[in-house]
């Protein structure tokens, strides 16, 4: 039996290679996080990005790790990395590429500010992060997926995305300044809005920009929606699960046609009772089974102009659905362009 030659050089060249080539195959990108004057930029390559961004063990501390199977390095490593002095706004910009970024459990001092680039892209931000400033999620063309749950912002809150499909689903989010949402989630009728739990969005402007199809705002069972102070530019649909929804609309003007469809429950509507909103394209309310309430506009906008009012242009369509439902709207001065037709409410002054 000879013995085994010795490994020259050269071999231990070549192998070294195909180990660096092969851990480089299993790797998907590279992605840079520093922190410079207390702002936290994470900056990601052309490859397909996937990274979560914890809070660290003490304040202004925060981690960045590679997503399922550590396939993205940070700063050339596989470990995840630890930043201290996280006292200002955070920036994530990730490249071209299908990328992934998730955010769990951050207290931000001051404002989020994510753009995915081009490509098929999914943003996930878990509960209990907060935002002490605006939140930003923007992407190129592709289709971007977006899911916010339990997120405190306090702030504005904007989503655009580019040409593409998609989702944004919001669980209990609560935004304290002005919402935008605009592009591609308008563009595809697969592309949807949800917002489920309780919706709080506050501020002195609400703007949804649409496109050439519907901005659909569609809530889970037992959900609240209020639409406050808001400018809807092209059409607008909410639709509410099962359970004991309340929908307030006030002080805002919806140039597009409005639809509003309750599901079962007993659902309270309230439309322009504390400010005088406007349906420029017409308006359709159907409400599901249940003992339902729409009331439409406010005592004194008659008779003393104290209250506020709706206005109706278009066609306007109520419908109350199974059980016992009462429309509220005769006496407060509301004002229609064309006669409202009205079916299946029980109760009418």
């Amino acid at each position: 039996m000879q013995p085994k030659s010795p490994r020259t050089r050269n071999d231990r060249a070549e192998f070294a290679a195909m180990e660096c080539l092969e851990s480089r195959l299993l790797l998907s990108g590279n992605v840079l996080a520093s922190v410079a004057h207390g702002v936290l930029s994470i900056v990601g390559d052309a490859a397909a990005n996937d990274i979560v961004v914890t809070a660290g063990a003490s304040s202004g501390q925060v981690v960045v790790a590679s997503g399922a199977g550590n396939a993205t390095q940070i700063n050339g490593q596989a470990a995840p990395v630890t930043l201290q002095g996280v006292t200002g706004n955070v920036q994530i910009k990730l490249g071209v590429g299908d990328d992934k970024v998730q955010l769990s459990g951050l207290a931000l001092a001051k404002g989020l500010a994510i753009d995915m680039g081009v490509g098929n892209n999914t943003v996930i931000v878990d509960s209990g992060t907060s935002v002490n400033g605006d939140l930003s999620v923007l992407a190129g063309k592709g289709n971007l997926t977006a899911s916010l749950t339990g997120v405190a912002v306090t702030g504005a809150a904007t989503f655009k995305a580019g040409v593409g499909a998609g989702s944004l689903t919001m669980d209990s989010l609560a935004v304290g300044k002005a919402l935008t949402v605009s592009g591609g989630w308008a563009n595809d009728s697969a592309s949807f809005v949800t917002v489920g739990g309780i919706a709080t969005f506050g501020g002195t402007n609400v703007t949804i920009y649409g496109s050439t199809l519907n901005n659909t705002l569609k809530v889970g069972a037992d959900s609240n929606v209020s639409i406050v102070s808001s400018a809807v530019i092209k059409t607008t649909s909410v639709t509410t699960g099962k359970g004991a929804a309340t929908v307030t609309v006030d002080g805002s003007t919806f140039s597009g046609k409005f639809t509003l469809t309750t599901g079962a429950g007993n659902d309270t509507i309230n439309i322009a009772t504390a400010a005088n909103t406007t349906f420029a394209g017409g308006a359709s309310i159907t409400t599901g089974a249940g003992g339902d309430t729409l009331t439409i506009g406010s005592s004194g906008a008659d008779d003393f102009g104290s209250g506020s009012i709706g206005g109706f242009q278009g066609a306007i369509t109520f419908n109350g659905g199974a059980g016992s439902d009462t429309l509220d709207y005769l006496t407060y001065g509301n004002t229609f362009a064309k006669a409202a037709t009205i079916r299946g409410f029980e109760i009418i002054r």
